[in-house]
């Protein structure tokens, strides 16, 4: 049948008396590039398809059983929070905000908050205006947006090594080639960072940024110098190189007064990006990143058109929390706490596995664990969860592969009674595995996966 202008409707018109067609479900689009399991596959953009799986993810429902103790996960201790009095500060903020809280917002985010994140930064001894502040879903998209405004396919990230997995997945995905650059217990080399610098400049690669966790690396655990930090400054902006300073444990020190942070040494050349996540709650998701002044407009008009504003409710809610509870003695009540469970952890080490080495972090969640020679952290990870504790593979923090001789323990969220059972378990793996490396010899040959998207408690 036809209309009037002679186009076919698509319709078919039953002849009198019989039965209409039966519609019959469609089977998907038909893709000449497309696969049993992936109609799609052709359509994707060339990035999608250097995404790579996480070789751990898959175990992670399992580590999350109660009777694993994992020492995998970065989450932090909530129940050490006033978790009544913020309720009732919720309950309050919406009944006599909830217009405001549940409405959007700026793109750039609470003008209170972003003078409150002023005070906190001035704990790092940062000068700061509230106009160079961005509030973010978290600081890692803080990192995703600066990677964005920054890199094309092939430019060159210097990163340190190991480094945040969730920093490598992103690079990755904007198509970033990563270079690291070593740590030792004194934080990033700057003699090292210089001859990396040399040879790309060199070899004609454009560095554009360099990516660093000065304060309590994760997973390294290491913090940088106060002498090696105007070292690498001088020697980034010799280069003409931006510095991206991710400094999400800075607070969580265990002795003495926060360091100051990089940004306080360099207003032009140094991106910092700041999180409540660790030092108050990381399901509110805000973070910050402050910039120079061109930079953080474009940082704007970057999250305006990824989420158009970040949460309201959640940026009103840690403004509350900052503004009526007395959020310096809450931190160091975390820090006191986390110091505790680090003492639980490297004493636990030094009882049951004398034969590895490790480092030993003045603050944040983490310490980095070189296992006995031969030993594969990945190939073990499977027989450590059968034995009833968790931990993260080195190789999830290496953009190449590397790292299967190392470890990271996270010694945050389990009770320090927890953590030395934990501990205990992994000590009877490593014991069963250098016992196999004595009768077999080591493995060889391989797959490396790398991780790409961490889990949430990964990170």
């Amino acid at each position: 049948m036809t209309p009037e202008n002679g186009e076919p409707t698509g319709r078919v018109t039953p002849a009198p008396g019989s039965a209409a067609p039966t519609a019959r479900p469609s089977t998907g689009p038909q893709h000449p590039h497309g696969t049993r399991l992936d109609s799609w596959i052709g359509s994707y953009a060339d990035r999608t398809h250097g995404m790579r799986a996480s070789e751990i993810r898959a175990l992670f429902a399992v580590a999350n059983r109660p009777e694993v103790v994992s020492l995998a996960g970065g989450m932090p201790y909530l129940a050490g929070l006033p978790l009544e009095a913020i309720a009732e500060t919720t309950q309050r903020l919406i009944a006599t905000r909830g217009a405001t809280a549940l409405q959007y917002g700026s793109g750039q985010g609470d003008e209170r908050l972003r003078e409150q994140v002023l005070e906190v930064m001035r704990l790092e001894g940062i000068e700061a205006h509230s106009d160079d502040v961005v509030i973010t879903t978290g600081s890692q998209q803080a990192l995703d947006l600066v990677t964005r405004l920054f890199i094309n396919p092939g430019d060159v990230v210097v990163a340190e090594a190991p480094s945040y997995v969730g920093a490598l997945g992103v690079f990755r995905a904007y198509e970033a080639d990563v270079v690291h650059v070593p740590l030792d217990e004194h934080g990033l080399v700057p003699e090292a960072l210089e001859t990396t610098l040399r040879r790309l400049s060199a070899e004609g690669r454009r560095v554009k940024f360099l990516y660093t966790v000065p304060n309590y690396h994760n997973p390294a655990g290491v913090t940088l110098s106060l002498e090696r930090r105007p070292k690498v400054l001088e020697i980034a902006q010799r280069y003409g190189v931006l510095v991206v300073e991710d400094n999400p444990y800075g607070l969580l020190g265990f002795s003495g007064d926060p360091l100051p942070a990089m940004r306080s040494l360099d207003d032009d050349g140094v991106i910092y990006l700041g999180s409540f996540s660790k030092t108050f709650a990381p399901g509110y998701r805000v973070g910050w990143a402050v910039a120079p002044h061109a930079v953080r407009e474009k940082l704007v008009l970057a999250s305006e058109s990824a989420i158009l504003c970040p949460s309201n409710a959640s940026q009103l809610s840690i403004s509350t929390y900052l503004e009526n509870h007395d959020w310096r003695s809450q931190v160091k009540a975390f820090r006191e706490m986390y110091r505790e469970r680090r003492d639980a952890m490297i004493g636990a080490l030094a009882e049951h596995m004398p034969e590895a080495s490790w480092t030993v972090p003045d603050g944040g969640f983490y310490t980095w664990v070189r296992l006995p020679d031969g030993l594969d952290a990945q190939a073990m990870l499977p027989r450590a969860i059968t034995a009833l504790v968790a931990y993260v593979s080195g190789t999830a923090f290496y953009a190449d592969g590397q790292g299967a001789d190392h470890m990271r323990l996270s010694f945050c969220y389990p009770t320090p009674d927890r953590i030395r059972e934990g501990v205990r378990r992994l000590a009877g793996v490593v014991e069963a595995e250098r016992e196999l490396v004595e009768i077999f010899g080591t493995a060889a040959g391989r797959e490396v996966r790398i991780v790409e998207s961490p889990a949430p408690d990964l990170t």
